[in-house]
């Protein structure tokens, strides 16, 4: 949390905070994780196993609607809100997929996303987090038989991937997807890992033009 607050105290235009693997769960109330001036949008992980979970802060001044009660599908760790910019919507979401996700287990969080995408056709979508498929080539879009699922999902919701830099170690695991946001409207920018992950930290910026009306 310190590191958090340091992040911040330096950089205090980050609108968004996406985190993966919190490992919170019940004993963990949001009083203890705060962030001064942001709403918390969370979802632990369900099952007994540690780990996991996903987070986003939220900055206060931004007109959020949080979304998870919407969706049914409880055991996937993805949290998402819409956001209102101006005259545009805007849904985020983060996300974490285990390394040892079965195929079951896959195809139900890509569901979610997509079921996402279908229920808010008109809004922009900025979905980050961890994947977990060390083996695609995106800058040539080169996937193995373990990820088409996640292909499929790309082509299925028209969806871009950002990061064509390694996120941990040499390994691209950490992706940015969007949909309605031209590749000139965002910037991805790597900064250092937080506290004791081995993650770069990929760093987000959307151009004004992203959020107008098409």
């Amino acid at each position: 949390m310190s590191d958090l607050a340091l992040l911040l105290k330096n950089n205090s235009d980050i609108d968004i905070i996406a985190l993966t693997e919190t490992w919170l769960n019940d004993e963990w109330q949001n009083e203890t994780i705060d962030l001064q001036g942001y709403r918390i949008l969370r979802k632990d992980r369900q099952n007994s196993k540690r780990g996991g979970g996903v987070l986003l802060y939220v900055k206060d001044e931004l007109s959020l609607q949080p979304l998870n009660t919407e969706f049914h599908n409880s055991n996937c760790e993805i949290v998402r809100g819409l956001i209102r910019i101006g005259t545009a919507n805007c849904l985020i979401g983060c996300a974490y997929r285990p390394p040892n996700s079965t195929d079951e287990e896959n195809f139900s969080l890509f569901h979610s996303i997509t079921e996402m995408c279908v229920r808010h056709p008109n809004a922009r979508l900025i979905l980050v987090g961890d994947f977990n498929f060390p083996h695609i080539d995106w800058k040539s879009n080169v996937f193995p038989n373990s990820s088409k699922l996640l292909e499929k999902l790309l082509q299925d919701c028209l969806l871009q991937q950002h990061v064509l830099q390694p996120t941990r170690f040499d390994k691209i695991l950490d992706l940015v997807l969007t949909s309605k946001i031209r590749a000139s409207e965002i910037e991805i920018e790597h900064l250092p890992p937080l506290g004791k992950s081995d993650h770069d930290c990929p760093s987000i910026k959307l151009a004004a033009s992203a959020l107008d009306l098409i």
